[in-house]
């Protein structure tokens, strides 16, 4: 069964963005993140939080894409604009862009990944929705749409 997580589009958005013309996501390997590293598989899904406005207090970020891994790598092939020392490229398919849609968690930011499936079955409540249920809505209803820019 595939697992969802929760990551961090990046500190301005720059990588996100260069990452959709390779349908990447970039991220550094430290320990921190190896735990996703080694658990995350092919056909698990991705939810990005996108960065937040200066000024903005609230205690929730929203949710900017969804895609779905195809695979993990230590391959560096994408031209990062925000240097990524020791990169670990994780290619995606089907990216759905959510930035139209109010889908939010209630957490300020993410600084590792976060398996959302384990934390919903240890009472965590910063998830305020039914991920298998939204994730097929947004497929029945939105389709799939890469267009951020």
């Amino acid at each position: 069964m595939s697992q969802n997580w929760l990551v961090n589009s990046g500190r301005n958005d720059s990588n996100f963005i260069t990452g959709l013309l390779y349908n990447t996501w970039g991220i550094k390997y430290s320990n921190s993140n190896s735990r996703f590293i080694k658990n995350a598989k092919s056909d698990d899904r991705i939810w990005f939080i996108g960065k937040k406005n200066n000024g903005d207090k609230k205690k929730h970020s929203k949710i900017i894409a969804v895609a779905t891994i195809v695979s993990i790598t230590n391959n560096k092939t994408v031209p990062w604009v925000d240097k990524i020392d020791t990169c670990i490229e994780i290619y995606y398919k089907d990216i759905i862009n959510l930035r139209d849609i109010e889908l939010y968690v209630d957490l300020q930011s993410v600084r590792t990944p976060i398996n959302i499936d384990e934390a919903i079955k240890k009472g965590k409540t910063y998830i305020k929705f039914n991920v298998e249920d939204e994730y097929n809505n947004i497929v029945k209803y939105l389709g799939l749409t890469t267009k951020f820019i």
